[in-house]
């Protein structure tokens, strides 16, 4: 966590981040020249030596002592154990570390960026190997101070700079569903989505809007929404959202189908159109993401994105493992997303 140093100039404290900018390096680079754990040329030693000088960057040295004997803990970081996908998830985390031996320890954030600073910062002090954290976003500065520390990071469901990370394609499933639906001759296609506060749901909301003009698909901005409330209670609040767009509509202009960034959402939405008349699928589709286990038994069963938590679960365990016995570093795994059609939308 970058402090204030009182004084005239209340200027931060240089960060091992700041190193790396200055040195035009990776930040993992950066650390390694800093702890002697990888072969670095001699030219790239001495620029970030001397980045080191200019700013007085003072590396924590105590951290370094403590990070030389492993503990064989990892903590992972979700933001809502509630979402069944986050939850089995890290359940696949836990199982695989286990297995190895590992003691595991999860928090929940609740979407906080005070609650996951204070958790990691806990999670140091317990002096972890490894962190995953699963979502999230605008927390760049919390996963640089864990990282300075010499605690190996690895982003799942996100990337963000030189970290490793495993994360599902979303430009490509979204292409694969407004592509399915394209054909199907669906023209009137809205998206509703959690705020885009979070880097995964970004990218899904620019995968949906890239595939649409790729299709030459008409984007309607009154079938498009986001809103923060849809992040906690998301069948409850996604219920309401829907409400108070058919009210704003009128019954008019309504969309065809709606792709819902989670599951639970858009059941939220079903429920929504089903009180208010409409039939689903023949007056209105949906479509979710995620694929949990409710989505096959809610009535029409819900056509999804599916999100093998499984696959995705055991991945990030063996590239954590990996970078924390080995230090081997993948920067970026993709796994892929399948449309698996059921009910809720009409087969034309």
């Amino acid at each position: 966590m970058n402090q204030q140093i009182g004084g005239k100039n209340n200027k931060k404290k240089p960060t091992m981040k700041d190193v790396a900018n200055r040195s035009g390096v990776a930040l993992s680079t950066v650390s390694h020249v800093i702890n002697g754990t990888a072969p670095i040329t001699e030219e790239v030693k001495r620029r970030v030596n001397q980045s080191i000088q200019e700013l007085h960057y003072i590396p924590n040295a105590l951290a370094r002592r403590l990070r030389q004997d492993r503990t064989h803990m990892i903590g992972i970081i979700v933001p809502d154990i509630s979402n069944e996908f986050y939850s089995k998830t890290a359940s696949t985390i836990i199982r695989h570390f286990s297995n190895d031996g590992y003691t595991t320890v999860m928090v929940d954030t609740g979407y906080s960026l005070k609650r996951m600073q204070k958790n990691v910062d806990t999670l140091i002090e317990q002096r972890i190997d490894g962190l995953i954290v699963l979502g999230g976003g605008n927390d760049e500065h919390i996963l640089n101070h864990a990282a300075e520390t010499g605690v190996k990071v690895l982003l799942a469901d996100r990337h963000y700079e030189d970290y490793p990370s495993v994360e599902f394609q979303y430009q490509e499933y979204m292409d694969q569903t407004i592509c399915y639906l394209h054909e199907k001759r669906f023209r009137k296609i809205g998206y509703i989505s959690e705020s885009l506060d979070m880097v995964n749901l970004q990218e899904r909301y620019d995968g949906f809007i890239q595939a649409m003009k790729k299709y030459h698909v008409r984007i309607n901005p009154d079938w498009i929404i986001t809103d923060r409330w849809l992040q906690l209670e998301k069948m409850d609040s996604g219920k309401v959202v829907m409400q108070e767009l058919i009210q704003k509509l009128e019954g008019y202009d309504m969309p065809e189908i709606i792709i819902a960034s989670s599951d639970m959402i858009a059941i939220g939405i079903m429920d929504a159109l089903q009180e208010n008349g409409y039939h689903v699928p023949e007056d209105v589709g949906v479509i979710g993401i995620d694929d949990i286990a409710l989505a096959r038994y809610c009535r029409p069963s819900l056509t999804t994105i599916r999100q093998d938590y499984e696959v995705f679960g055991r991945k990030c365990y063996a590239t954590l493992k990996r970078y924390m016995e080995h230090n081997l570093r993948q920067k970026h795994y993709y796994i892929p997303g399948k449309l698996v059609i059921r009910n809720s939308i009409r087969k034309l």
